[in-house]
């Protein structure tokens, strides 16, 4: 059975969008914030006064168990990254020069 034109331009489009949905990473939102926002906050914590500090911690035990989850998985994720890297810097260590990116 043969496709009409229009039916065979659509099917790649369609496949490219379907990788592109799939691909894109699911930021779910936490307190009228997404995770990511969240994160960023504790990441730049270092530039924070004692009493901002101070200020987040009392707000994330205010969070309760679902700060916690949060905070779990953004700590899997970073251990995840952390692995990838690690096994992609010993592969190419190992790897000839001639495969190597």
């Amino acid at each position: 059975m043969k496709l009409n034109k229009p039916i065979r331009k659509f099917i790649p489009l369609a496949m490219v969008l379907l990788v592109v949905l799939v691909w894109q990473r699911y930021d779910p939102v936490f307190h009228g914030k997404r995770e990511s926002v969240w994160m960023e906050e504790i990441n730049n914590g270092e530039n924070l006064t004692q009493f901002e500090k101070q200020q987040q911690i009392q707000l994330w035990w205010g969070f309760g168990s679902d700060g916690l989850k949060v905070l779990e998985r953004e700590f899997r994720a970073r251990r995840r990254r952390e692995s990838t890297r690690k096994i992609y810097a010993y592969l190419n260590s190992i790897l000839p020069i001639t495969i190597r990116s």
